[in-house]
């Protein structure tokens, strides 16, 4: 026997060795050995393991699931659009990431906000700090549709005509659209809608049931207490606290964690030529 089959051999032994302290409980094998395991030795363990069939239920093994939905962490935002008799809709949402100046938001077609992008194509997307969750949390379980869509009465929402009202928010004219910003949130995106889109298309179930919009955005106002000190053009990361919600609760950033080697890069080498075209609308 060579040296590496050698080696293989003692490593099966250790690992047999590891599996064989396990314990039934529930039906379901645990094992209480591998952390003293070195991790060649531990990987040949879970390697026989697999092989032998046995279920995992040990801290710092994945596992595979099934979770109803897969919200991980998003800013939360406030959609303001226009409703067909010229009122406003104010709407939170938090399927929303940003590519550029470009925004992705992601809504259900049967959603008043929804229906007034693809009419309209404006909104303003506005952006509350963490301490704010109590302003958005007032418009949760509300739509601007009347009347009220099924599946949303079944899951307990209620019409509301004026919701900037009712957050106790002050709408504001915008500059380049018709929407109404939100006076009191410190970030409030202007954009246009370029382009929507169904989301899975591909199943007939589940076709046109959820929206997908690219919205551009064309003007940006920011609270001056977020700003980086000497430059109006950049947020200050550090004074920004966005609210996120992740699996339908609120959850403010905490600190910096450490230096970024990607912040080596200058921001300015993203610009976009939307920045540009902007000053144009």
């Amino acid at each position: 026997m060579d040296r590496r089959a050698r080696a293989v051999a003692q490593m099966d032994r250790r690992a047999r060795a590891g599996l064989s302290k396990m314990t039934a409980r529930n039906g379901v094998r645990r094992a209480f050995s591998y952390r003293i395991l070195e991790p060649a030795v531990r990987a040949r363990a879970l390697h026989l393991q697999t092989k032998q069939g046995h279920v995992e239920e040990q801290k710092g093994m994945t596992i595979t699931a099934e979770p109803a939905i897969l919200y991980f962490g998003t800013p939360v935002a406030l959609v303001s659009s226009q409703n067909e008799d010229g009122s406003a809709n104010l709407a939170p949402m938090s399927s929303v990431f940003w590519l550029g100046w470009r925004a992705v938001l992601g809504l259900s077609a049967a959603s008043q906000t929804a229906q007034n992008l693809c009419r309209t194509r404006e909104a303003v997307i506005n952006l509350p700090s963490s301490d704010m969750a109590d302003v958005v949390d007032r418009l949760a379980l509300t739509t601007g549709a009347d009347p009220v869509p099924d599946y949303k009465i079944g899951r307990g929402y209620r019409h509301v005509r004026d919701k900037f009202d009712l957050a106790g928010l002050t709408p504001i004219a915008s500059e380049t659209v018709r929407p109404p910003r939100a006076a009191e949130l410190p970030v409030q995106l202007e954009a246009r809608i370029e382009a929507f889109h169904s989301l899975a298309a591909d199943d007939a179930a589940m076709r046109g049931k959820i929206l997908t919009f690219e919205a551009r955005i064309v003007r940006v106002h920011l609270d001056e207490s977020i700003v980086l000190d000497g430059n109006p053009n950049r947020i200050d990361p550090d004074k920004w606290r966005p609210l996120i919600m992740s699996f339908q609760h609120f959850y403010g950033l905490g600190p910096r964690v450490r230096p970024s080697t990607l912040a080596t890069i200058p921001e300015a080498v993203y610009r976009s030529p939307d920045v540009d075209r902007s000053r144009a609308a």
